[in-house]
């Protein structure tokens, strides 16, 4: 059957980037997150997405670089900070991945994983003790307490 006058809508380069990031095709998924950040550099989750395939690709100072001004444009989020202390470790800056993990938990709390990248970083299972037992006291970071 034949349709006159409708044409086939075309996928938006975030959908493109999102579609080549999942196929692990890294370089051509930044490209087309760059475009998008062309288009609107406001947007702090496509900050984050290029931050991801920046660091897939093997370029962890760059997607440093894109999880710091995703944080800077949303800094309530904890995942843009659990996703920086991970560029950070990838490159040795051990004391600053400690400092983001440590920021991404008082945003959040009940993230998942976070211990285990203290492990990683050499806290003993005493200090994460501590470290959980304090933040089951504090409440998460909510809007205007930043």
């Amino acid at each position: 059957m034949l349709r006159f006058g409708r044409k086939r809508a075309k996928p938006s380069v975030i959908t493109l980037a999102d579609q080549a990031r999942d196929q692990g095709q890294w370089e051509r998924a930044a490209s087309y997150y760059e475009q998008a950040l062309r288009r609107n550099p406001q947007n702090s989750p496509i900050w984050v997405q290029y931050g991801h395939v920046l660091k897939e690709s093997g370029t962890t100072e760059k997607a440093e670089s894109a999880y710091r001004t995703g944080i800077g444009l949303d800094p309530r989020a904890a995942d843009p900070h659990v996703q920086l202390g991970h560029a950070l470790k990838a490159q040795g800056k051990e004391e600053e991945a400690r400092a983001a993990y440590l920021m991404a938990v008082a945003l959040d709390p009940s993230l998942q994983g976070v211990a285990f990248e203290f492990s990683q970083l050499g806290w003993s299972d005493a200090h994460l003790s501590e470290l959980q037992a304090m933040l089951g006291t504090v409440p998460p970071i909510r809007d205007g307490q930043f």
